[in-house]
């Protein structure tokens, strides 16, 4: 009980980095992503995938796949923007596995391979950012 004699609410477990089993803790969140197979030389122009991050942490994210090309061990080039209006964040991702997806859509598991620590950091505060939204709207729905 809190100590206004009311129930104390309890915090979408998203919340809890003990009820992850990973280095970073990961959310829920959904942001544009470009992918392009990692063999393309950087100056070549060549076509990128539009896909979408099903959740995101910093060292990683699931990624849907509804164009089916992706699969385990690729090597891709990963354009991430945040929805900050800041540059996008450009990396080198391994795809991992396969991993459930809420819509059953085709998902994967990949890795950040050599973000820097700014991009680290930034990626962070966006999902810091993101929780306290998340738990500033699970607090109104509880009180509705």
């Amino acid at each position: 009980m809190t100590s206004n004699g009311s129930e104390k609410e309890e915090v979408p477990s998203f919340d809890d980095p003990a009820s992850q089993r990973r280095k970073e803790y990961r959310l829920p969140v959904t942001f544009p992503i470009k992918v392009r197979p990692d063999r393309q030389e950087e100056d070549e122009e060549g076509p990128w995938a539009h896909l979408e991050t099903l959740d995101l942490s910093a060292g990683g994210c699931r990624l849907n796949d509804p164009l089916n090309i992706l699969g385990p061990g690729l090597l891709v080039k990963a354009r991430l923007d945040l929805g900050d209006k800041s540059p996008t964040i450009r990396c080198r991702m391994q795809i991992l596995d396969q991993r459930p997806s809420p819509t059953n859509e085709r998902a994967w598991g990949a890795r950040f391979l050599d973000l820097e620590y700014h991009q680290e950091v930034r990626i962070r505060h966006r999902l810091n950012l993101e929780c306290r939204r998340l738990r500033q709207q699970h607090r109104r729905s509880v009180a509705v």
